[in-house]
């Protein structure tokens, strides 16, 4: 049995004692090793679903029908509260798609994200291209749009098994150019929202900025609404790499602060990874 096997016990004791429900899928890209609870459950995804809206758009930068540089500007059409920044702007506000893309990666904005999605070609468009790389469970149902979004399921579900599936498609083969896969990665690592699987390991994302070494990095999205917190991505530390998709629904904690018992148990999980594989 592997490192990453081992860990289970440990992993499932969180799980059991967790308020909701827990699904997961954790690969060790360099010997293989891959744990896997309730992966084949179509759980809310919450923001992590902006992943496949930023992959659709790289794509459509390498085919030439969009640029990263074509300008957006918030209005009627695209305006939506919740998180994010550009709620608080005025109307109008110009930006770039590749701001707009940073945007609704690092703080998750939804104004930014709508951006995205229509830039796209909309929600039917994402879903079409998602099909397209053999993701059958996996659906975006509404871009950010809260008067059709009543519950976590209604903006979009995906199996942690399939996500993971995706995250690899995306690293390790020809969805998009060099120089896009470069961006996206990049996009990922400027992620400001560390507080769930990263949340107990020694990462910080500001270190290069204040003239600290950086031990690790993670490029991952997160997601949270009521009930519900997602984490997926990837670590890389010392040329090792672990791909994960770690997903929560049904939490008794409504709350939203720091402390919510879905982030507390993903982040506890992270840790015993990371110990096993990274540390």
């Amino acid at each position: 049995m592997g490192k990453l096997k081992n860990c289970m016990p440990s992993i499932m004791e969180i799980v059991n004692n967790f308020s909701g429900v827990i699904s997961f899928s954790i690969l060790d890209k360099s010997t293989g090793e891959r744990i896997d609870y309730n992966e084949k459950k179509a759980m809310a995804t919450a923001s992590t679903m902006k992943v496949f809206c930023l992959a659709c758009l790289l794509q459509m930068v390498d085919e030439g029908k969009i640029s990263l540089d074509d300008i957006v500007s918030v209005d009627e059409t695209n305006y939506v509260r919740g998180s994010g920044v550009l709620k608080e702007l005025h109307m109008g506000l110009e930006l770039t798609l590749r701001d707009a893309c940073m945007l609704m990666i690092i703080i998750s904005d939804n104004i930014a994200s709508n951006m995205v999605i229509d830039a796209c070609g909309g929600v039917d468009a994402i879903n079409r291209f998602i099909r397209k790389y053999g993701l059958k469970k996996t659906v975006i149902n509404n871009r950010l749009d809260f008067s059709k979004i009543n519950v976590a399921s209604d903006l979009a579900v995906s199996p942690s098994e399939e996500f993971l599936s995706f995250l690899l498609k995306v690293q390790d083969e020809e969805m998009l150019s060099l120089e896009m896969k470069r961006e996206f990665f990049n996009f990922l690592a400027h992620q400001q929202c560390v507080d769930q699987f990263p949340r107990y390991m020694p990462y910080n994302q500001y270190a290069p900025e204040v003239n600290q070494p950086l031990y690790m990095q993670v490029y991952n999205k997160t997601g949270f609404m009521v009930k519900v917190r997602v984490d997926t991505g990837y670590l890389e530390k010392d040329g090792k790499w672990v791909v994960y998709a770690i997903m929560s629904d049904e939490c008794a904690d409504l709350s939203f602060l720091a402390e919510n018992e879905g982030n507390v148990a993903l982040g506890k999980i992270g840790k015993i990874v990371y110990d096993a594989m990274l540390a």
